[in-house]
């Protein structure tokens, strides 16, 4: 299972992500990966924070190829 979610203080943008599987019954952590980037403050702190969004979500799809891929790796 993937669990991403983002926060958005107004000053910081952060994403969270936590990559789990089952296994005989039990859910287990395989990776925990936090981020942090600063918006800044002013008139270009919409632009500056709509470019931040689009890294993060540019970078989902990529870590959705190396969540497929370490599943597929996992021993069962």
């Amino acid at each position: 299972a993937l669990v991403t979610f983002h926060l958005d203080n107004g000053v910081t943008l952060s994403r969270r992500t936590a990559i789990f599987q089952k296994r005989a019954g039990e859910w287990y952590l395989l990776h925990l990966h936090a981020s942090n980037m600063a918006i800044g403050d002013g008139d270009s702190s919409l632009v500056k924070s709509a470019e931040l969004y689009a890294q993060i979500y540019a970078s989902d799809e990529e870590l959705q190829e190396l969540t497929d891929q370490a599943a597929a790796d996992w021993p069962e």
